[in-house]
């Protein structure tokens, strides 16, 4: 019996190796080259900004979404990908950082993570968010805005139900991304509350530029400083946070529309 288990075991170990290994999607960090493949495959572009090593959005947003095999099987026939990060702790060279610098000033980003995606023209189509209820309905409202992109170029074709491109049409002769001007960057005086996602049993606090859910501790960009934050509670029009080096707790309250 111990011969037939110990075989058994060493088939299944053996079957388990042999399986191919899921591929990740890839992620492009120059945009010289990402605009070369738009160019070349006639494709949209999602852009993120991110901050992969102190971001506690960005790190669920990549391990609930972007790592997963639905992701990459969705992008690779679907879209060209390119990672703009803002890393703190991991060393960049002079060049990445400053071309992400440049490229996150001329979106206007204000938080991460921020997800934008391009036609094949360089235009933004839409800024896509994660309620943090999965791969599933993520990719569907990304291949709602995809089908958008393709249904522009080719007269409402879109994508075909087995992921194919719509259009093999080569793009538009005309300059990417329009010559837009960089805006400036955003300077805050004070704590802003600017939004509140999510679904009922997760909730997103955006205050000034950083995403936070209840519990979460992170560096808020104040004037020109970072201060400590974190988020004790979200409610339906505010949210209640903690200030590091002042007794008590602050309520924000969202902006009346």
């Amino acid at each position: 019996m111990r011969y037939l288990t110990l075989t058994f075991t060493l088939w299944s170990l053996l079957i388990y190796c042999a399986l191919p290994a899921a591929r990740a999607a890839t992620w492009l960090t120059d945009m010289g080259a990402a605009k070369l493949k738009v160019a070349a495959e006639n494709k949209p572009m999602l852009v993120l900004f991110t901050g992969s090593d102190w971001c506690p959005a960005c790190q669920r947003l990549k391990r609930e979404v972007f790592t997963k095999p639905e992701f990459s099987t969705y992008a690779d026939v679907n879209l060209i990908l390119v990672e703009a990060d803002f890393p703190r702790y991991r060393t960049q060279t002079p060049t990445l950082k400053q071309a992400n610098a440049g490229l996150a000033k001329s979106f206007g980003i204000q938080y991460y993570p921020t997800m934008i995606l391009l036609d094949t023209r360089g235009q933004e189509v839409a800024r896509l968010r994660y309620g943090n209820d999965g791969v599933g309905p993520f990719l569907a409202s990304l291949d709602a805005a995809v089908h958008n992109v393709a249904g522009a170029r080719s007269g409402n074709r879109g994508i075909a139900s087995n992921g194919a491109p719509a259009s093999k049409e080569p793009p538009a002769d005309v300059p990417m991304f329009n010559g837009a001007a960089p805006a400036p960057p955003p300077v805050y005086s004070d704590f802003v509350l600017k939004n509140i996602s999510g679904s009922s049993n997760r909730r997103f606090a955006l205050i000034n530029n950083q995403t936070l859910t209840t519990g979460e501790t992170a560096r808020v960009k104040l004037a020109d400083r970072e201060v400590k934050v974190r988020c004790v509670q979200i409610r339906d029009r505010s949210v209640v946070i903690a200030i590091e080096g002042q007794p008590g707790e602050r309520e924000l309250r969202l902006a009346a529309n």
